[in-house]
């Protein structure tokens, strides 16, 4: 049997047709006016005949209809009365010079039941030009409208935060310098190869001052005096050194060179070890 459409609430529009004394369909229309192009409106249909609900075997699908419209997406819905819906979006595709009336199309919906169908009539709508074809030119109304101005954004809270990250980045990074720079002052003080180090710069690297200071640091390591026979012990208690084993052995043959046999050892030779000295020595600091 077919069924026809009815108004079923105050934003329904009523079918073309009156409907059929023996069964009902009810379709929520959209309203019949003013659509642009771009637009999309929802046709929203009620899944009963005569208050008995059906259930629709193939639901329309996406296509395009004419040279107006497209049909998207069908969905359904269940409402708090317990009532299902089926709802077809349609999509406006394309612009009209004036205003036009175009029709949304006649369905006839097979349900599971053999001889009960839902038909829907087709519905009416106007659609109108985004503008008018004739423009005035007169004041404001012109043919080609300047751009938009895109809204200004108040930075000046995004510039007190900036400023704000920028000064405890500084900070961070002086406070982190100055514990550095403490340290290393700490250590040229109380650590002996980096007092070395800082003595060397007093002096000149083939003065017996500068040797000396070398030699006070590798005793303050070792807490008595090394002499080159005592360098195996003074490896056994800090084994850190031994990778320059054969270089401490050169600076006490280069140093005994100089104190007892008057030779000009390596100036290069000296700040090398010292710096070499000081790095591990650095690595090892409590």
């Amino acid at each position: 049997m077919s069924a026809h459409a009815e108004d079923a609430a105050p934003a329904a529009q009523p079918s073309a047709d009156p409907p059929s004394p023996l069964s009902s369909v009810v379709v929520e229309q959209p309203r019949p006016f003013g659509y642009l192009v771009g637009d999309v409106l929802v046709q929203k249909i009620r899944l009963s005949v005569d208050g008995r609900p059906v259930e629709i075997v193939d639901p329309p699908r996406k296509d395009k209809i004419g040279v107006w419209l497209s049909r998207r997406a069908t969905s359904f819905e269940t409402r708090a009365d317990g009532t299902r819906w089926m709802l077809l979006d349609y999509q406006i595709i394309n612009a009209s010079k004036d205003v036009d009336v175009i029709h949304l199309p006649k369905l006839h919906l097979r349900t599971r039941s053999p001889k009960v169908f839902l038909d829907v009539p087709e519905w009416p709508i106007t659609v109108g030009a985004i503008t008018p074809s004739q423009v005035r030119n007169q004041g404001g109304l012109l043919a080609l409208q300047p751009d938009e101005p895109a809204p200004r954004i108040d930075t000046a809270v995004i510039h007190h935060r900036l400023q704000l990250a920028l000064l405890g980045l500084l900070f961070t990074v002086l406070v982190w310098l100055g514990w550095w720079r403490l340290r290393e002052w700490q250590a040229s003080r109380a650590m002996p190869f980096a007092r070395a180090r800082r003595e060397l710069r007093s002096f000149s690297p083939t003065s017996p001052a500068a040797w000396r200071a070398v030699h006070r640091a590798f005793d303050a390591t070792a807490g008595r005096v090394v002499q080159p026979v005592s360098l195996p012990r003074f490896f056994e208690q800090a084994p850190q050194y031994a990778p320059l084993k054969s270089e401490i052995e050169a600076f006490y043959a280069d140093s005994a060179a100089l104190f007892f046999g008057g030779a000009m050892p390596s100036a290069a030779m000296l700040s090398s070890l010292c710096a070499k000295l000081r790095a591990i020595e650095k690595r090892h600091e409590p």
